[in-house]
């Protein structure tokens, strides 16, 4: 397991939302291709980016329109790679991860799942 904790600014729109997770996809793609992972899947919880990298919405003519379009360009640098939206119950490791980059920004972890997630991993692998 992989786990890119990035810490953004939150505006509070919707659409600044979208921006930032459309640049947490473009970095964490980059990031996954320097650490040499090349058959990935990579998810999220904002369904309309899933749906416009996914080719089923079209690409929208705001800022975040170039951080899409910087993402489908990076694609290449995989073998095998699928993005997929998951919400609710499936998003807790994301959701708790997520919360504990509030405390620890920056922070990377590779191989090993960190003790403040672990039981939800465990539920996830179970379930």
């Amino acid at each position: 397991m992989t786990t890119l904790k990035l810490t953004f600014l939150y505006i509070g729109s919707m659409l600044s939302r979208q921006i930032f997770q459309a640049f947490g996809i473009y970095r964490v793609m980059d990031f996954t291709a320097q650490c040499g992972f090349f058959d990935v899947i990579f998810e999220y919880d904002i369904e309309q980016i899933i749906r416009i990298l996914n080719g089923k919405d079209s690409i929208p003519n705001l800022y975040v329109g170039n951080i899409i379009l910087g993402i489908k360009c990076g694609i290449g640098r995989f073998r095998r790679i699928a993005f997929s939206h998951v919400g609710g119950e499936g998003n807790r490791v994301a959701h708790k991860s997520a919360h504990h980059a509030l405390n620890e920004p920056n922070m990377i972890w590779l191989e090993e799942t960190p003790n403040c997630i672990v039981s939800e991993v465990l539920w996830d692998t179970l379930n």
